[in-house]
């Protein structure tokens, strides 16, 4: 059985309560409900929340708003923890892992990376180890025997409450990166996720322009893409924060030295 899991807590030192804010009429969490809830291939959708006592709001929002989606709560601080016991709870082979202040997650390039990871057996595939994606499309998938080696064997702060680094650096595993062979710099430099004062600005102009276009928060980003070209003053809103400025090279072997492969999603 394979699930998608959202990890996501109220709590936020930069925006605090981000992903309950409206954003053209929903909250950023309705539209990654929504969007998960699109993704072919997967049994079940369930979010991660964290324990905390602020984060109750959200785990209230959605057990009201969306029954077929399940509710699990843990530990705020261990991440890796909290994806290892909700997967484990839910009896999955393989979890797909996605961040609740990505709302315009692609619900189509997810479910591409579905079909690849099960036709190709992999133990972990990564759309953006090597980056040419936006920023907010980002998805894992990971084998659930991979996860629980993670949870019992890794030790640096930054491994429990980042989920994958320490799988990441594994070499006796099969590990697939999906990129995009026709990104160029624009692409790149996009940023759809959620931190800042400026990305809920972004973020709210750009769904509100989306619907204007009779388009949606699932539409998929090479449509989004080019919805933003030529549209420099709404780019410019958070290109403030941290954006990622160049395209990986990736290796013209099947397979480099870290274990990866790699997969154009052009042809994928």
């Amino acid at each position: 059985m394979i699930g998608l899991v959202v990890q996501a807590r109220y709590g936020s030192s930069r925006l605090r309560g981000k992903i309950l804010l409206q954003m053209a009429g929903q909250t950023a969490l309705d539209y990654v409900a929504q969007n998960a809830l699109k993704v072919a291939g997967i049994d079940v959708v369930c979010f991660a929340i964290a324990d905390d006592s602020v984060s109750d709001v959200v785990a209230e929002y959605l057990q009201k708003n969306y029954p077929d989606i399940v509710v699990m709560r843990g530990d705020q601080h261990d991440v890796l923890a909290r994806y290892y016991h909700a997967a484990k709870q839910l009896r999955l082979d393989d979890v797909i892992r996605i961040t609740s202040d990505c709302p315009l997650f692609d619900p189509a390039l997810a479910s591409k990376m579905v079909a690849l990871y099960q036709r190709e057996n992999a133990d972990y595939i990564s759309n953006n180890y090597r980056p040419s994606f936006p920023h907010g499309v980002d998805a894992e998938i990971i084998r659930f025997s991979l996860l629980e080696q993670a949870y019992q064997q890794a030790s640096l702060p930054a491994e429990r409450e980042h989920v994958t680094p320490y799988i990441r650096a594994k070499n006796d595993c099969r590990k697939l990166c999906i990129y995009d062979g026709q990104a160029d710099e624009w692409q790149l430099a996009q940023r759809w996720t959620l931190d800042y004062v400026e990305d809920y600005q972004f973020l709210d102009r750009l769904i509100a322009l989306l619907h204007q276009q009779g388009l949606d928060a699932d539409a998929d980003y090479r449509t989004i893409t080019a919805i933003l070209r030529g549209r420099a003053e709404l780019y410019q809103v958070n290109q403030m924060h941290h954006v990622r400025r160049e395209l990986a090279q990736v290796p013209l072997s099947v397979r480099d030295d870290d274990g990866w492969e790699y997969v154009d999603v052009s042809v994928a």
